[in-house]
């Protein structure tokens, strides 16, 4: 099978393109439902995170969610913020 490359600025320029499209630009995401949202590794993912927030152009929030005891907990969520003109 061969191997597909992707730079971090292809998969952040995925991920812009994908929140543009598919979602609420007010919405903010968790690793693992940007993941599932663009088919990409959780270390690449992260990286382009990392990539997006040196360039001012991530917001870093808390998501309410629930654990599976039924307990309500706040986990990190990322909110793509567009480039300004």
């Amino acid at each position: 099978m061969a191997r597909i490359t992707v730079t971090e600025s292809e998969l952040a320029e995925a991920i812009r393109e994908s929140l543009a499209v598919e979602a609420n630009p007010d919405d903010a995401f968790t690793l693992v439902e940007l993941q599932q949202m663009l088919g990409f590794a959780h270390m690449k993912t992260r990286a382009t995170l990392k990539q997006l927030r040196a360039a001012g152009r991530l917001e870093v929030v808390k998501k309410r969610s629930e654990a599976i005891d039924g307990r309500t907990i706040f986990i990190p969520a990322y909110r793509v913020l567009r480039a300004k003109r």
